[in-house]
């Protein structure tokens, strides 16, 4: 993401379902040399650069110690070289709260959440995508802490940020996520009708997304199943799951609790 896509639309690839620390390489363009560096000699934009490279690798292959540690750095570095209000150091915050969250850290997680949506909302022209990402993981961090009051609002605005964005819309994949946690806050809250509609939204923009049969869809489907027969919709609960058994199968019920 350049400094001009950065103030854009909500678009594809820049916070995809599962892409968890997806901003590192985009914000890579922004780790420019200070004027006057002497030639040959890393600045401290290229060690951000480098401790964000370093903490995504490690994601990935799992080794969420080291990673923890390589975003410490990066955010440290962030603080000094672009200051308190820059994406790289909100984008850097996300991805440490993102590895506190996965180490069942949710108050850490939030704290660091806090701040990275801080920075995203203070920032001048505002990207849509970077703050539905805040919301959407602070809100994850809340809920782990089963602060659903405070995790629900959070939800609610990153739903509508998505569904007031002409581009993205109300199908956009960047969706589910707030339309999952809702309907599970909601289901909690015995709030049958509102949750089943959540539910089947989520499961609606999955599967328009070419989504019928990856992983999201699956925990979606497990939690509705869940859903539909604490409500004693048990033939409907009974069918989501055999869905879940049979991967081809591609219809969901629409039971009214």
């Amino acid at each position: 993401m350049t400094r001009g896509a950065s103030a854009g639309r909500l678009r594809a690839g820049a916070l995809g379902i599962g892409c968890v620390l997806c901003f590192v390489g985009a914000l890579g363009a922004l780790a420019e040399e200070p004027s006057g560096q002497p030639a040959g000699q890393p600045s401290e934009a290229s060690a951000w650069y480098d401790e964000a490279m370093l903490y995504s690798l490690l994601y990935q292959a799992g080794q969420l110690s080291k990673a923890t540690k390589a975003a410490q750095r990066a955010v440290k570095i962030a603080e000094r070289v672009f200051g308190a209000g820059d994406e790289r150091l909100a984008q850097s915050l996300n991805d440490l709260g993102v590895l506190y969250q996965e180490q069942g850290q949710p108050a850490e997680a939030a704290a660091c959440h806090e701040r990275a949506l801080s920075i995203r909302k203070a920032t001048q022209p505002i990207a849509p995508a970077a703050v539905v990402q805040s919301l959407n993981n602070l809100g994850k961090a809340y809920y782990a802490q089963q602060r659903s009051a405070d995790a629900q609002p959070l939800f609610q605005e990153s739903l509508s940020l998505i569904e007031q964005d002409a581009e993205a819309g109300p199908n956009h994949p960047y969706a589910v996520t707030p339309l999952h946690y809702l309907a599970l806050i909601a289901s909690a809250d015995q709030e049958g009708d509102r949750a089943n509609t959540l539910f089947l939204r989520a499961i609606a923009v999955l599967e328009s997304q070419r989504m019928k049969n990856g992983p999201m869809l699956i925990v979606v489907l497990r939690d509705y199943a869940d859903f539909l027969r604490a409500t004693g919709h048990v033939e409907e609960a009974d069918a989501v799951e055999a869905r879940l058994a049979d991967p081809s199968a591609t219809s969901t019920p629409a039971p009214t609790p």
